[in-house]
């Protein structure tokens, strides 16, 4: 299979898929659930800092992730926290897009491969 460049193209394709589909989702949803201030376990018990009624109803939040230490849907997000730790996440990767793109073009004119001029 890599003895030929459709063979090595392909892995390529595999390995940027798994680099570019895994990670996201796993670092928005602990950037997510590390904002949250106040959890509903389950209907009528106690949540955090406050009471949860027995209603029937479930939260306006539909997150049923859990942040490892508590469980359930988040009832209250710290809105501030959450809207600068996704600022800096993405300012990160960005950054490290440009330098990556930099990087490139700086090895790209020092190549010693010569263009064809038709």
């Amino acid at each position: 299979m890599l003895n030929s460049i459709e063979g090595v193209y392909n892995l390529m394709c595999v390995v940027i898929r798994l680099l570019g589909t895994i990670p996201g989702p796993v670092v928005f949803g602990y950037l997510i659930d590390h904002t949250c201030q106040l959890w509903q376990q389950e209907v009528g018990q106690i949540s955090g800092s406050s009471f949860v009624p027995a209603t029937g109803t479930s939260s306006s939040c539909s997150s049923s992730s859990s942040s490892g230490e508590s469980g359930g849907s988040c009832l209250l997000y710290d809105n501030r926290n959450m809207s600068i730790n996704l600022l800096v996440v993405l300012m990160s990767v960005k950054a490290l897009a440009v330098a990556s793109f930099a990087a490139a073009l700086y090895y790209s004119k020092r190549s010693q491969i010569k263009e064809e001029n038709d």
